[in-house]
């Protein structure tokens, strides 16, 4: 009799989802235990998140200028604001943060209340991760088991790394994680009643949960017409609650359809650049990650970029951007054909990088920035997902073995969509986000059993310490951690401070990329081009002279060098004699250009040849037409060498 109401209780803990309806929480004090303790985790991260998000905002370049894709999403979004609601080309990215950001600065607001914004969608995005979590929990164990359950679910979303650094950036990460939860609530409530489907107003918000999921995540798009076929298996009443969801999923799309048909004249769901994107994962110079080959770089024209090359390659000057997405799939594709063996590779390596991928960013690698003393707080969530994925992975397994795909379809979903495309497309901890909302209440799970059943869960026990195994094998052999990673980090925080002006922590980054590739003549040049637009002449010289003999040998640095020695404000970093055997050494090699006679006047006045001087400035003057906007200072600087006054002024960067 005692197993036979135990059995009972579950059923009845099972049966009304927590929140969805049923007991109200006077009548279940189970449930209200749930929510006191909910309501302290939802304390405790909205105190993290004023935290990270008060650093953030002080110190962090790269939450204070947006980065790639983050700065198109924010100056689209000021377009959209103003009033620019249709754009000349289709939607190139999740349509969805385009409105959500152009909603903030429609209002008044800045990065701050987009942030502040974000952190809201956090913490829905918490209370959702541990209501799953809870109700994946009821089947398995008693009511208090599955408030722990649910409680560790929460409390995981708590500390992962991911969600909480995504609040503060301008990227769809926060949109899609609480989309994603409130979809897979609303999917794991179906059922309530045995052997019932969805009421029409259940199916209405899956069907509004699906679009909106759709345009915060495109690749969501495949769930249009699987979401509506599970509702249509899943009980008495399945089609027509499959007809509502997939009609009301289509309407919510819909806006993002009709601004593309406006902007190109053609049918583009969501998105114009699935082609490129797959390109850029499949490609000879695929590693796994972004190989962003065959288009220009700049965030801002790689749309229009990837359909004028389209254009040239196919000899068509007409075609659309249907037709350029499909040349570049079909790019990707022929290189599966040409190079199947190295393609497999590269898909394994995708495969690992989702699976194990800790480091790796496209845009912002949150890491690197607590390392390096701007995002110090992100110390407040420090689990990785890829920590607790192999577990969430072997329970979605364990759950399809047990439910079946009809009852686990929704966590399917969930999880393996984002998943899949890590693989198929390139990884990136950004299209892997999306599934951490299923795995997280599913590695929630193992935990519990492993602390409840102990031993007899060693196979969840296992899949936990995979993911730590895992990581540390990648740390191990050099996996996910590479010199360009850090090189692309260090350009980027240098550019960012020097957007604030805020030059020294600049030059930090600056020569953190010169040390990692001393020989990259453009880097030392990024390096000397800042200390001497700071008056650090000397310093600049010096980094010139440090230089490997073949990056010395080259014109570039030594112009500059000779340019400082002759012209320097600083004492300390002239020398007139040897700037001017370097002007005369590249004047002998190169010729004698307008620049280069520029530079030996000024090094020839700097040793007293005056005469040399007006010489050099006037034969530079007569290669240059009426109009040149050098003329002007090169005239200005003749004069003082017929007054015998030597030109000193510190080199402006643009020079």
């Amino acid at each position: 009799m005692a197993s036979a109401r135990s059995a009972e209780a579950r059923a009845a803990e099972a049966q009304p989802a927590p929140g969805t309806g049923g007991l109200r929480p006077a009548a279940n004090p189970e449930l209200r235990r749930f929510q006191r303790g909910l309501l302290l985790l939802l304390a405790l991260a909205a105190g993290s998140q004023v935290l990270i998000a008060g650093e953030s905002f002080s110190h962090n370049p790269m939450v204070l200028v947006p980065q790639v894709d983050a700065a198109v999403v924010w100056s689209h979004a000021g377009e959209i604001a103003d009033g620019a609601l249709v754009d000349e080309a289709p939607f190139e990215t999740a349509p969805l943060m385009l409105w959500w950001a152009a909603l903030v600065r429609a209002l008044g607001g800045g990065l701050g209340a987009l942030a502040a914004a974000q952190s809201l969608l956090h913490l829905i995005a918490l209370v959702l991760v541990g209501r799953l979590s809870r109700r994946l929990a009821a089947s398995a164990g008693s009511p208090r088991f599955a408030t722990w359950v649910g409680w560790l679910g929460a409390g995981l979303f708590l500390i992962l790394d991911e969600p909480a650094a995504a609040t503060n950036r301008v990227l769809a990460g926060s949109l899609q994680l609480v989309l994603t939860a409130g979809l897979l609530d609303a999917l794991t409530g179906v059922g309530g009643r045995a052997g019932q489907s969805a009421s029409p107003r259940r199916a209405a918000l899956i069907g509004v949960l699906t679009g909106l999921c759709c345009l915060a995540f495109p690749p969501f798009l495949v769930l249009l017409p699987l979401v509506p076929l599970w509702l249509f298996a899943s009980g008495v009443g399945g089609q027509r609650a499959a007809l509502i969801a997939a009609a009301v999923s289509l309407a919510t799309v819909a806006p993002a359809t009709l601004h593309n048909h406006r902007a190109s004249g053609e049918f583009i769901p969501i998105s114009s650049q699935a082609g490129l994107t797959f390109y850029h994962g499949n490609n000879p110079a695929a590693d796994g990650t972004l190989a962003a080959v065959g288009v220009v770089n700049s965030k801002e024209e790689q749309a229009l970029d990837s359909l004028v090359k389209a254009r040239a390659a196919l000899g068509d000057e007409e075609a659309g951007w249907n037709r350029a997405s499909r040349y570049w799939l079909g790019q990707g594709l022929d290189w599966w054909k040409q190079e199947p063996g190295n393609a497999l590779s590269v898909a394994g390596i995708k495969l690992w990088y989702t699976l194990t991928g800790r480091r790796y960013g496209d845009v912002y690698q949150p890491w690197m920035e607590r390392r390096d003393g701007v995002a110090t707080r992100l110390w407040l969530a420090p689990l990785p997902l890829a920590w607790i994925l192999p577990a969430g992975l072997w329970m979605l397994a364990l759950l399809v073995r047990r439910r079946g795909l009809r009852g686990a379809g929704p966590w399917l979903l969930v999880v393996g969509v984002p998943l899949a495309v890590c693989v198929a497309f390139w990884y990136t901890p950004r299209y892997r986000l999306p599934a951490s909302v299923g795995l997280l209440p599913l590695a929630a799970l193992a935990c519990g059993l492993v602390f409840r059943d102990r031993a007899r869960a060693w196979p969840a026990l296992v899949a936990l310490a995979a993911g730590g195994l895992f990581t540390a094998l990648n740390g191990a052999v050099g996996f996910d951690q590479h010199e360009l990673h850090e090189r692309r980090h260090a350009a980027r925080m240098a550019a960012a401070f020097g957007r604030l002006e805020r030059h020294d922590e600049g030059l930090r980054f600056l020569r953190q990329d010169l040390a990692l590739a001393p020989a990259d003549p453009e880097a030392r040049n990024r390096v000397v081009m800042l200390l001497l637009f700071m008056g650090r002449d000397a310093e600049a010289a010096a980094t010139i002279a440090s230089a490997p003999p073949a990056v010395r040998a080259m014109p570039g640095p030594r112009m500059v060098l000779a340019w400082t020695r002759a012209t320097s404000s600083v004492p300390a970093a002239r020398d007139g004699a040897a700037a001017l055997e370097l002007a005369e050494g590249l004047v002998e090699e190169l010729g004698p250009g307008v620049d280069l006679l520029d530079t030996r006047a000024a090094a020839r006045a700097r040793v007293g040849d005056f005469p040399g001087a007006v010489a050099d400035a006037e034969r530079a003057l007569e290669s240059l037409t009426p109009s040149d906007p050098l003329r002007t200072e090169i005239a200005a600087r003749l004069e003082l060498y017929r007054s015998g006054t030597a030109f000193t002024q510190p080199m402006k960067p643009e020079r």
